[in-house]
C-alpha cells in the first residue's frame, strides 16, 4: 500500500482517522514534522560525524568504567548518613553484588 503525508487542518479530521485506523481502514503512522526538526537542527552547535560520536561514548563508558564498586559503596553509606539509615550496610552491599552479576 502507498504511505501518504496529510496536515490536519483540525481535531475533528483526527478523530474521523482515529476511527477509520479502529475501522482497519488505516493505519497512523506518527512521524515528526519537520518544522519540528528544523527548529531542533539550530539548536545542535556542530554536527558531529561517526568519528566523534564514538570519541563522546567512549569517554562517557572510561567515566562509568573508572568508578569502583568500593567508591559507589562509600557513597551510598554517605548517603545513608544523610537519610538517617533507611537502608543498611548489608542491604546496600546486597545491592552491589547485584550489579555486578
Amino acid at each position: 500500500m502507498d504511505t501518504l503525508t496529510i496536515q490536519l487542518k483540525n481535531r475533528k479530521a483526527y478523530k474521523l482517522l482515529k476511527e477509520m485506523e479502529e475501522l482497519n481502514l488505516i493505519k497512523i503512522i506518527k512521524t515528526p514534522s519537520s518544522e519540528k526538526l528544523s527548529s531542533l537542527r539550530g539548536k545542535i552547535k556542530a554536527p558531529m560525524n561517526d568519528r566523534q560520536i564514538d570519541k563522546q561514548l567512549k569517554s562517557l563508558n572510561k567515566e562509568w568504567e573508572r568508578i569502583s564498586p568500593d567508591e559507589i559503596l562509600r557513597q551510598a553509606r554517605m548517603m545513608r548518613k544523610e537519610v538517617k539509615g533507611s537502608l543498611s550496610s548489608e542491604e546496600i552491599q546486597d545491592a552491589i553484588d547485584q550489579g555486578r552479576s
